[in-house]
């Protein structure tokens, strides 16, 4: 799902929060990546963020790579 953050960060943590604790869920973009502490925050069932460019980043969260040993990530 692609959203703007800087206009919608309420009603997407409020959708992000609505969800199911065991779908595992990852965010991306710049507002994710400038405001990590604020949004593991306000939106506690994000699992990963992705900082900065996310597109070999996320191919290797797909593959399971142990997430200490990705670098570009922020989880909690």
């Amino acid at each position: 799902m692609s959203v703007n953050w800087s206009y919608y960060f309420k009603d997407v943590c409020n959708l992000i929060n609505y969800l199911p604790d065991d779908i595992k869920f990852i965010v991306g973009g710049q507002h994710a990546t400038d405001h990590v502490e604020d949004i593991f925050q306000k939106c506690p069932n994000i699992d990963i963020i992705v900082r900065g460019e996310g597109e070999e980043t996320i191919q290797q969260i797909a593959q399971d790579v142990d997430l200490q040993d990705i670098l570009g990530i922020s989880y909690s």
